[in-house]
């Protein structure tokens, strides 16, 4: 369906409020438990691959249900994206497209969806200490394991792609420590032993996404058994370029584990004005 594209453009601009690829399905209801009807989220499936997950605050519950956080998933068509199972929503161009008709038109939907003005999601700066965090940065070391392009593809699909790559190699790649350095102004990676390269920095604004393996796999190094957690980021090959490359880590340290890093990624990189693709 067509939404006139300055509706689109004006819901596209809160989208920083409303679309939080990495929020899990636990904290989308803390945090809208106590809302108003009508507020909502729009997370990334983390069951399906490409959908995402509207997570509303109604005003009355299902029948037979005291929910008041209700679950949607959208599901991506050749055309769009569109709310599955409701026949008779139509198929929407964009995130950004589906959510401004739905606060405009009630749909299949129990409610208006209200677009929101600010964000209730708390921000990673609350102190000078945590402000200093986010200016200076994150850094531990970490394995990288891999690293292909991707073409167009970037999410979860570049990461699932990339690692299905590496373990198709006759020979597994010899892990590189690397030390990883997350700020504002992007990612850094040294290598620490100088044998793979020395210094790579990818700009804030050529990096679209940064996740766990959507597929939860784990990697084993040659003779050991301590199973490590992979995660990946996904980024321009250039600031000309419209081709992507993903490049996998796993976890050194139990105590810098993959979650923390890649958590700290999607707090301090603002990967979501970068998914305009999808919104």
């Amino acid at each position: 369906m067509e939404v006139a594209a300055d509706s689109v453009r004006f819901a596209r601009s809160s989208a920083k409020f409303w679309y939080k690829a990495n929020l899990s399905r636990e904290d989308a209801i803390a945090l809208l438990a106590s809302a108003r009807p009508g507020t909502f989220l729009v997370r990334d499936s983390t069951t399906y691959k490409n959908a995402y997950g509207l997570v509303v605050r109604v005003a009355q519950p299902p029948a037979g249900s005291q929910e008041l956080v209700r679950h949607f998933l959208i599901e991506p068509t050749r055309e769009g994206v569109r709310l599955k199972g409701c026949e008779n929503e139509p198929v929407f161009t964009s995130l950004s497209a589906l959510v401004f008709e739905h606060s405009i038109n009630r749909l299949a939907l129990p409610c208006l969806l209200r677009l929101p003005e600010e964000d209730i999601v708390p921000g990673l700066v609350a102190t000078p200490a945590q402000q200093h965090l986010l200016t200076h940065g994150a850094a531990t070391n970490v394995l990288w394991l891999y690293s292909c392009d991707t073409e167009s593809l970037t999410g979860n699909e570049a990461i699932r792609k990339a690692i299905r790559l590496m373990y198709a190699q006759q020979k597994l790649p010899e892990p590189t420590e690397v030390h990883f350095k997350v700020t504002s102004q992007g990612i850094t990676l040294t290598d620490n032993t100088r044998k793979k390269f020395f210094r790579k920095h990818y700009t804030a604004d050529v990096i679209s996404h940064c996740a766990i393996d959507p597929e939860s796999r784990m990697w084993t190094g040659e003779g050991q058994t301590e199973k490590k957690t992979i995660f990946a980021f996904v980024a321009r090959r250039s600031h000309s370029s419209k081709d992507n490359q993903c490049h996998v880590f796993c976890d050194l340290s139990v105590s810098q584990p993959a979650a923390a890093i890649v958590s700290f990624a999607n707090r301090t990189l603002p990967t979501e004005k970068l998914r305009n693709y999808v919104l």
